[in-house]
């Protein structure tokens, strides 16, 4: 997805009278200058191997100035 099309998603997103509530992306594509000022929640099923990529993803939820609760989830499964 192009960088155009992309920051107009993120705009319909964070827009508050959007009916827009899930926004699926991996953890590089989500640390990587996207605002998402209205997420309070993350859901992370697939972590990066890099821990770096996956704390830039967090840091897009939990952010400075950020004024509402947050709530990150990581799941985590092993093969039996």
């Amino acid at each position: 997805m192009n960088s155009t099309k992309r920051t107009k998603l993120v705009a319909k997103f964070n827009d508050p009278k959007g009916k827009e509530f899930v926004f699926l992306l991996n953890s590089k594509a989500g640390g990587c200058g996207n605002n998402l000022i209205s997420t309070t929640w993350l859901v992370v099923f697939d972590p990066d191997w890099n821990l770096a990529a996956d704390q830039r993803a967090l840091a897009r939820v939990w952010h400075n100035g950020q004024k509402k609760n947050c709530f990150i989830y990581h799941f985590m499964a092993t093969r039996l």
